[in-house]
């Protein structure tokens, strides 16, 4: 195993270094074949973290206790921002040869990714230049992939907020990053699903369409009065400050609206965290 691995290391020349973490015999063996790898964008809110993203990785791995579990970030100025805090979290490359590193052979990656995007596609990426470190390797899709998942989700949320939208004149409003790429058209599919259970839900992003001036066309002729507005976000932090909280409730309250705002992201959720767990389950099928 140690030739094969160092007979790639030219094709991989930017990470050879690391590489010899992953030889037999360079990293503590863990005593386990499997392994579980929970990729996250990362956060710098120290409370958002522990309440989403900790909170996530808890139940997958107490739903998997005799894989090798870890964890990684892909955004280089959260893991940057963090280590001037003390806090050190690996990349997602670091985290896979980590694994290797510990006799793990199998692994499952699984993002905590609401779509497909750019965030997808560099996990993709990643994952495919360090297959070959592995006997199997297997890529969970992103939370929102298929039809099922929409629909899963939609139920969820109309149960948690149907309290909401109870009055004539009430609306709920989900919040999402969105994205210029055709993954972000999953956020109007999931925005019809919500109305066929709830005809004053609504789905609009920060980044994509719908967006804003699309919600408050909507909102007008649905004669809303009171908004209500909730993260579609597996974790908060600056976008439910700066955005929901912030741009988003000014605008809507200068267009003559009465806004409230949530702060429970979707990684809060316990039955969004066993829908991930049951992704992991599901991976390879």
């Amino acid at each position: 195993m140690a030739h094969r691995l160092l007979t790639h290391f030219k094709r991989f020349g930017a990470i050879s270094a690391l590489l010899l973490g992953a030889i037999p015999g360079h990293a503590e063996a863990s005593g386990k074949d499997k392994g579980i790898l929970m990729v996250h964008y990362g956060t710098t809110n120290d409370d958002m973290r522990a309440r989403s993203l900790e909170a996530i990785n808890a139940d997958v791995k107490s739903a998997f206790p005799t894989h090798e579990f870890i964890e990684a970030y892909t955004s280089p100025a959260v893991i940057t921002a963090l280590e001037k805090k003390g806090l050190s979290y690996p990349t997602l490359t670091e985290a896979l040869m980590t694994l290797r590193g510990k006799g793990i052979t199998d692994v499952v990656v699984q993002s905590t990714m609401l779509m497909n995007g750019g965030q997808t596609d560099f996990v993709n990426r990643e994952c495919e230049r360090m297959r070959v470190f592995y006997n199997e390797m297997n890529v969970g899709r992103p939370l929102l992939y298929t039809i099922e998942d929409s629909r899963f989700l939609a139920n969820a949320l109309s149960r948690k907020y149907a309290g909401k939208a109870s009055g004539r004149h009430d609306a709920v409003v989900f919040v999402g990053h969105g994205g210029d790429n055709p993954g972000t058209a999953i956020y109007s599919q999931l925005g019809n699903m919500l109305s066929e259970t709830q005809g004053n839900f609504f789905v609009s992003t920060i980044e994509g369409y719908p967006g804003i001036d699309n919600l408050t066309t909507a909102l007008k002729h649905s004669k809303a009065k009171n908004v209500t507005l909730v993260p579609l976000l597996i974790v908060g932090g600056n976008h439910i400050r700066k955005d929901i909280e912030g741009i988003w409730r000014e605008r809507l309250e200068k267009e003559g609206f009465h806004v409230d705002t949530e702060t429970t992201s979707l990684g809060e959720l316990p039955e969004i965290r066993q829908w991930i767990v049951k992704k992991i389950a599901s991976s390879g099928d």
